[in-house]
């Protein structure tokens, strides 16, 4: 149907979202991209959802599977898609108009080293703030749109938020076997790192995607009220990474290893506040508010790891 545009699958991952989903998938379907299928994975909801998509009629695929995870949710849909190229929106947030026409236009100037393309983001309520996530995550490249190199070193140093924004070749994913379905949260940092190994990023800081914290129940708000099973998941994330980089490059081996120590503490600090006697849990508390000061007081007196795009690379391919 479409000769002339590469076919774009978008992976729209749910659970009990019957009231927020009709906004998220109106945004694809308002996409001014014309090559795009739209499949919606239903983890197991209560709810409405199934009723609601079918509003939508063949416009929208629907699937159901057992509450097994956003990840496994994921990987259903990639198993399902046939896009050349993937992209991922959650079901209480939304895209602008031109987000898609704006990353293909970008990563389709390079050739298959490069593996996917990462906009900026809008985030309502962050913290209590409306700011960007890459303003959060401290990115300021000096060009609008290019090639981002140290994608590595930069994620070693801060998350920044992946799946709502990027775009990714689909034959990339399918060699690293997509997204980790034994965690529950970070499963999109953990799919960034491994990425990162991958080759370059494209990247445009002008934000595409509308990301809302204050969703009632949220992957985010989720992740933050459970925090043992954050921090477990950001341990085996290092504990992996550990095990993929080289034992010569020395300086991520090191970062690597300071995020997995900190990722035990504070599994350990979180096991305390969860703890069933109450002078633990004190304990917990007053540990996570000492390393939490320690943390923002370390962000001050340290600088970030520099973005570095084009660096004289020659990125227009023909």
């Amino acid at each position: 149907m479409y000769v002339n545009e590469p076919l774009v699958s978008v992976i729209v991952p749910t659970y009990n979202r019957a009231g927020l989903i009709c906004r998220s998938i109106t945004s694809i379907l308002e996409q001014d991209y014309p090559a795009v299928e739209i499949i919606v994975v239903d983890d197991g909801s209560t709810d409405r959802t199934e009723d609601v998509i079918s509003r939508f009629g063949e416009q929208v695929r629907y699937v159901c599977q057992d509450h097994a995870g956003p990840a496994a949710a994921r990987n259903h849909g990639i198993h399902l898609s046939h896009g050349q190229f993937l992209a991922f929106l959650d079901s209480d947030d939304t895209w602008h108009h031109d987000k898609l026409t704006r990353q293909m236009n970008l990563l389709l100037r390079y050739n298959d080293t490069v593996p996917c393309c990462l906009c900026n983001s809008e985030l309502k309520g962050y913290r209590g703030v409306d700011t960007t996530s890459f303003q959060v995550a401290r990115l300021n490249p000096p060009q609008k749109e290019g090639l981002w190199k140290n994608v590595l070193d930069v994620l070693l140093d801060r998350f920044v938020l992946f799946n709502q924004a990027v775009l990714i070749r689909s034959h990339v994913l399918e060699n690293m076997n997509a997204f980790n379905e034994s965690l529950w949260v970070m499963e999109d940092h953990d799919l960034a790192l491994r990425l990162a190994d991958y080759g370059p990023w494209a990247y445009i800081t002008e934000p595409l995607v509308t990301w809302n914290q204050g969703s009632p129940g949220s992957l985010y708000s989720i992740s933050q009220q459970k925090p043992v099973q954050l921090q477990s998941a950001n341990r085996t994330i290092y504990v992996d990474l550990l095990k993929r980089l080289r034992p010569d490059d020395q300086v991520r081996c090191r970062k690597a290893k300071q995020l997995l120590r900190k990722a035990k503490v504070s599994l350990w600090v979180a096991c305390l506040q969860e703890h069933r006697f109450t002078l633990a849990r004190a304990a917990g508390k007053i540990l996570r508010a000492a390393f939490t000061f320690a943390e923002r007081l370390h962000r001050r007196l340290t600088a970030p790891v520099t973005m570095v795009v084009n660096d004289g690379v020659e990125w227009h391919y023909e």
